[in-house]
């Protein structure tokens, strides 16, 4: 809906009968101002969600009338880390603006003298991705006040009734955020149109709109002394910018080989992309990747050292078309900004009551720290007078503050005031106005553990304040008792200076004199982004260029070859560098990212392994590995105690990859920010074996080899599962470090098939769901109750994954009454991860039910999806190393399972084998054997061998007697444990007997055995007599069935007694 209505706004039409948009320019807007944003990842950049809003952008690309329209978008609140711009405001295309701070609400603090504008501290901050220059500008956004528009009655937490001294002006609310500085900003460029309208006599119309309003506004913003990857070109300045639509001096430049440099690494993921979903068909095979828009800023693009590149960037007096003559009077030069100078102190917060102003409790006061007394009053006093851009990086231990983690100021602290001059910083009491000292200048408002805050200014920075640079940390300890001990931080202190960057050189172009042919030779440059300022002046006005290059990564080593892509910070150290702060807040999207371009020509390269090394324990980083078309290949954020290493697969070997980093933890115990090194390698191969899978047991000699479908038998079968070294060089992490074995009972169920491209703008989020626009997979078996874990991956760059029950018991469900909101894994698995995980836990009415998996191809792409389902349950063991044991007698019984071997190395990689079947028999029968009877007179002794595979276990026996040729059998022992048993059979009738042996063991099975026939008995049978009633009971026919009972269930010794007592008493 959202992209449909900027097509509207854009001049387009929907059509009902082709069910697209079309051009009609019948309501074409000049801009549009866009105050919200996907919070994502930095390479989307890269991908449709960005390349969305420069096709919005660019003129005669969705229609030959279309003019294109400017895109002004909120660069995003989550600084303070770099690289935290998403879309649509990373499209190179629009207009991005950050936030810089105004000072109205401060002077409700701080009293009425607050003069400093700086970055705001939730701005988000540059570079893209790609290396390419954002945000464009800024614009006032944090502690000012905004008109109340219309819709803020239903924000009324947020007003502020105007200013807090002075005449009262209602209808204002305190508003703050890029949300606040893109509309100042759209605010700007609509004075400009209207200017230019009085300049020209009509509406400015053409297809250079777009690009004309940008670069304006790009070149008449004013610079506020920070670097490109915080300010741009710095903040607007509406009347600069009107003064130039008004023909009333200032120079803007202008130049489409910045983008077109851009252009020339989005072709493959625009390719990869395939088509966009935007009310109206854009594809891969019809539309190519937009050209030649116009920018201010001088992107050289992707350069290997040692390459060289030219932009030609014209410049522009006013929109009277006054192209200026370059060919002389100009001068220009191109600097980066390095540190100067860098110091380190330690200290503990504290708080303490400022009583000059207040009472108890709005007294209360977070510790201070004079930059001029923490490194020295002479060093202070000389480079504050040098350089005009400071940052500092305040580190706390990590494991110390968690959960309560600090946030902090910075200010000019001016202690002059006669009534407050007490030595410490005082806040404003508006009913005194007493203690105007404090103005602040920036601060860290995302509690971490690393955390860092700059300001800048455009004039040496003793020059521009009135007092001493300082810090203030509010530490939550003292939020309830601000007696408590404090915090020990490490506070590193930068200056940063204005250096000549190496390698431009200025020429004029003599078709164009109005024209500089601007060309970089990156020979010597470091791996990474580079950004910095050219300065043009023609003599009377001047203009400050933001420069930016990638310089990429070269493997030309063999393979497994070491391959030192990054060493620190380098040379020297930039604003943006590869060393990293953190400014880990609650939010990940918060934290601080760099991304780094390698290329690789080797054809035989079929994986890359990274590794990110740093010094300190305690620090860890996610590493991603992405292609040219920036498909993840490999993640880790796992790590060991000093490196995180990745595996990525190529499937297209030769051409860009690249590396995106952010640290998820860094200790703090060190001063920021923290260096790493990258070290990548290629390989043909990878060193892995398969899993050894062996058992021995307690009753053979040897080991055995186990595999699919194998039985283990024995006493106590010891499965072991062993991954041998796997030495690959270069890369130690690449060994199984943990593993784990299951012997499990369940559904598992894993399949691959094509995915279903759903119609252009078919939406699955609403309505009854069409299951012609997803690709299935049935997976039968599941039972009530059964946890279910679905797991689908994709080839392609977004697949969303929704599941239903297919029928239950048999019997087919109504598939009309599926939604998105009804799917059994809710929004678990539309999450635009990659893969898509998801459970939940079977509930239906029946015994056992058929799933049905929904893959719906959200980015319209071709590929292939894998879809793992897994119920089972079971028993586990794991181990440290590469070897896990498992004595698979402690199952409990004899049976076949399924059995799951996992490992998982310091690396992304991790193997698991699924055996479907094996079959395992501890649990053996005794056996009984060599029963024998001897004894000539009344007594006899019967013995009897007895073996068992489980040597452990225990028999008990049982022995009985049989006078009918083992038709029937009696109890004659129970309970005994020897291997023999003495009979005495006086008082028995003599007659011919079998003896049984009974034994059991410790588990409950059983084995018998029975002896040849043998005389015993002292006690002449009687004569035969007519029979009186049934005959066919043996020795003990006429014996009470309860006293057989008492028999059966007593000891042995007494069992002769009763016996020969009943015989007597016959």
């Amino acid at each position: 809906a959202r992209l449909n209505g900027h097509l509207w706004v854009c001049g387009f039409d929907y059509d009902e009968t082709t069910k697209e948009f079309y051009y009609s320019g019948n309501h074409e807007s000049d801009l549009t101002t866009n105050s919200w944003g996907w919070i994502t990842t930095p390479f989307s950049e890269f991908d449709y969600l960005s390349f969305t809003w420069t096709i919005l952008s660019v003129p005669d690309y969705l229609d030959e009338d279309y003019q294109g329209v400017l895109h002004v978008c909120s660069a995003g609140n989550e600084g303070a880390g770099f690289m935290t711009i998403g879309p649509p405001g990373s499209s190179a295309a629009a207009l991005t603006v950050g936030a810089s701070t105004e000072s109205q609400w401060l002077e409700y603090l701080y009293g009425p003298t607050q003069p400093y504008e700086g970055p705001a501290s939730f701005t988000s901050k540059g570079p893209a991705f790609s290396g390419y220059v954002k945000p464009d500008v800024m614009a006032p956004g944090s502690a000012g006040y905004s008109a109340n528009p219309w819709y803020g009655q239903y924000f009324q937490s947020y007003w502020m009734d105007g200013p807090y001294w002075g005449a009262m002006v209602y209808n204002t609310t305190l508003f703050g955020g890029t949300s606040q500085a893109a509309p100042v900003a759209a605010g700007v460029v609509a004075l400009m149109l209207e200017a230019l309208e009085v300049t020209l006599g009509n509406p400015f119309e053409g297809d250079a709109k777009a690009s004309s309003l940008k670069v304006t506004i790009q070149g008449t913003a004013d610079d506020l002394g920070l670097d490109p990857a915080t300010q741009g070109f710095g903040r607007v300045n509406a009347e600069a910018a009107v003064d130039f639509m008004l023909g009333n001096g200032g120079l803007v430049g202008w130049n489409m080989d910045s983008f077109n440099n851009l252009a020339t690494r989005l072709d493959l993921p625009w390719a990869n992309w395939g088509s966009l979903n935007l009310g109206k068909a854009v594809d891969n095979e019809n539309f190519t990747h937009p050209r030649d828009i116009g920018d201010s800023s001088l992107y050289f693009g992707m350069m290997m050292p040692g390459q060289t590149a030219t932009i030609n960037h014209s410049f522009y007096g006013d929109w009277t078309v006054n192209h200026l003559d370059a060919s002389s009077g100009w001068t220009e030069n191109a600097w980066w900004m390095k540190k100067a100078k860098m110091y380190t102190f330690t200290g503990t917060t504290f708080s303490y009551n400022d009583t000059v102003v207040y009472e108890w409790p709005d007294s209360q006061m977070y510790g201070w720290f004079n930059l001029r007394d923490e490194i020295g009053t002479s060093v202070y006093d000389t480079d504050t007078g040098a350089y005009n851009y400071v940052t500092l990086g305040v580190s706390f231990d990590a494991a110390e503050v968690a959960g309560a983690e600090p946030w902090m100021f910075l200010y000019d602290w001016d202690d002059s005031d006669v009534d407050t001059n007490d030595g410490m910083p005082n806040l404003y009491n508006k009913t005194t106005m007493e203690g105007d000292e404090l103005h602040r200048l920036t601060n860290a408002g995302d509690p971490s553990n690393t955390n860092m805050m700059s300001w800048a200014s455009t004039t040496n920075i003793d020059a521009a304040l009135a007092g001493n640079l300082t810090l203030v940390i509010h530490d939550p300890v003292h939020d309830t008792n601000m007696t408590a001990p404090g915090h020990e931080f490490t506070c590193t202190v930068i200056f940063w200076e204005e250096v000549a960057a190496p390698g431009f050189t200025f020429g004029k172009d003599a078709s164009a004199p109005e024209t500089y042919n601007i060309t970089l030779d990156t020979t010597g440059w470091e791996t990474g982004i580079h950004q910095g300022y050219m300065q043009f002046s023609d003599g009377v006005d001047t203009v400050k260029v933001p420069w930016s290059v990638n310089i990429v990564a070269n493997l030309t080593g063999a393979a497994t070859e070491v391959h030192t892509i990054v060493d620190g910070w380098g040379a020297n150290l930039e604003p943006y560098d590869s060393a990293m702060y953190g400014c880990m807040g609650e939010d990940p999207d918060d934290w601080d990212f760099r991304s780094f371009a390698i290329y690789n020509k080797h054809a035989t390269a079929n994986y890359l392994g990274v590794r990110v090394i740093w010094e300190d324990t305690g620090n860890d980083m996610m590493v991603e590995v992405l292609n040219a078309n920036t498909t993840v290949l490999g993640s880790n954020g796992g790590d060991t105690a000093k490196t995180t290493a990745v595996i990525a697969e190529l499937s297209d070997p030769v051409g860009y990859h690249y590396l995106m980093l952010h640290p998820t933890a860094l200790n703090g115990t060190t001063s920021l920010p923290v260096n790493f090194t990258i070290e990548v390698m290629w390989y043909e191969e990878l060193t892995d074996e398969p899993v050894i899978f062996t058992y021995t047991t307690d009753d053979r000699d040897g080991t055995f080899n186990l595999g699919e479908g194998g039985t283990a038998w024995g006493d106590h079968v010891v499965v072991n599962a062993t991954y041998p070294e796997f030495e690959l060089p270069n890369l130690p992490e690449y060994e199984v470090t943990s593993i784990e074995i299951g012997f499990l009972s369940g559904v598992y169920y894993e399949e691959t098939g094509d995915l279903v491209v759903p119609d252009s703008g078919y939406d699955p989020f609403s309505g009854a769901i069409d299951t012609s626009q997803f690709a299935w997979e049935y997976v039968p078996g599941i039972k009530d109750g059964d946890d279910v874990y679905v797991e689908v991956d994709f080839t392609n760059g977004d697949c969303d994954v929704m599941a239903w029950w297919y029928s239950i018991d048999g019997e087919i469900e109504d598939n009309s009454t599926w939604t998105y909101g009804n799917n059994l894994l809710g929004a678990q698995t539309a999450t635009g991860a990659h893969p898509e995980i998801g459970e939940f836990t079977a509930n239906f009415d029946g015994d056992v039910a058929t799933l049905a998996v929904g893959v719906f191809d959200y980015d319209l792409q071709t590929g292939q999806y894998t879809v793992i389902v897994d119920t089972r349950v079971g028993v586990f063991e794991d181990a440290v190393g590469s070897t896990v044991t498992y004595d698979t007698y402690d199952l409990g019984r004899n049976g076949t399972f399924q059995v799951k071997i996992s490992a998982w190395t310091d690396t992304n990689e991790m193997f698991i084998v699924n055996y479907a079947a094996i079959t395992f028999q501890n649990y053996f029968s005794p056996v009984l054997s060599n029963i024998e009877v001897t004894g000539a007179g009344a007594v006899k002794t019967i013995t009897w061998d007895a073996s068992d595979l489980n040597a452990q276990d225990t028999h008990v026996f049982e022995v009985l007697i049989s006078d009918d040729g083992g038709e029937t059998y009696q109890l004659l022992a129970t309970g005994l444990t020897e291997l023999s048993y003495q009979w005495d059979s006086t008082g028995f009738e003599i007659n011919n007997y079998t003896a049984l042996i009974r034994v059991t063991d410790s588990y409950g099975l059983t084995d018998s055995i029975e002896s040849e026939e043998f005389e015993a008995g002292t006690v002449e049978p009687p004569e035969p007599t007519e029979p009186t009633g049934p005959t066919d009971g043996g020795l003990f026919e006429d014996i009470d069935p309860l006293i057989l009972g008492l028999i059966a269930g007593v000891g042995v010794g007494v069992v002769v007694v009763l016996i020969l007592f009943l015989v007597k008493r016959r």
